[in-house]
């Protein structure tokens, strides 16, 4: 099985510029891939011809575990929440426009 989402779209990097961003509620069980898709930046005012360049720089799991008590005498509750967190790096040298896509396998 597997799946497919765009968890970001049309973000923008300056050269040599990171940003983190977190996947929240990721399935628990699952693998997962991430991929950064450059978006075209020239227009007929700054001309077509360019090259970016991004990637994806870490990339981690955090599973949050937190426990309840109960309202009654026994026993207490949890929950779970499972966080995918993920770097984008621009590693050219003009702005970046992009997406991300999280591949979700299993």
């Amino acid at each position: 099985n597997v799946s497919v989402f765009k968890i970001l779209d049309n973000k923008s990097l300056e050269p040599g510029q990171e940003a983190h961003w977190t996947w929240n509620n990721a399935n628990y069980g699952k693998s997962f891939f991430l991929e950064v898709l450059p978006l075209d930046v020239g227009s007929t005012a700054t001309g077509f011809t360019h090259t970016t360049e991004l990637e994806i720089t870490r990339q981690w799991r955090k599973l949050i575990t937190q426990q309840k008590k109960s309202s009654g005498d026994i026993g207490a509750t949890g929950s779970t929440e499972l966080e995918i967190h993920y770097v984008v790096k621009n590693v050219g040298k003009i702005t970046a426009k992009y997406d991300v896509h999280l591949v979700q396998v299993g």
